[in-house]
């Protein structure tokens, strides 16, 4: 993963309803290779691939601390 970027989309209004505030999450990954990935997702899973993220962080940090032998 070379980069990520995100942003938070909020639609106010829709031609069907006059209020919907709905937040969308965008995200741009950039590979080493300079491939370019997007995509969206809802708050929800972006608050998942957070949590999931920060705890693999802190498993492999806590694996580093773990004596071998």
């Amino acid at each position: 993963l070379q980069s990520m970027r995100f942003r938070v989309d909020v639609t106010i209004m829709s031609s069907s309803m006059n209020r919907v505030l709905k937040p969308s999450v965008l995200m741009q990954l950039t590979n080493t290779e300079g491939e370019v990935y997007q995509f969206e997702m809802t708050p929800a899973q972006f608050h998942k691939l957070r949590y999931s993220t920060a705890r693999l962080i802190k498993e492999l940090d806590n694996v580093d601390k773990t004596p071998i032998l």
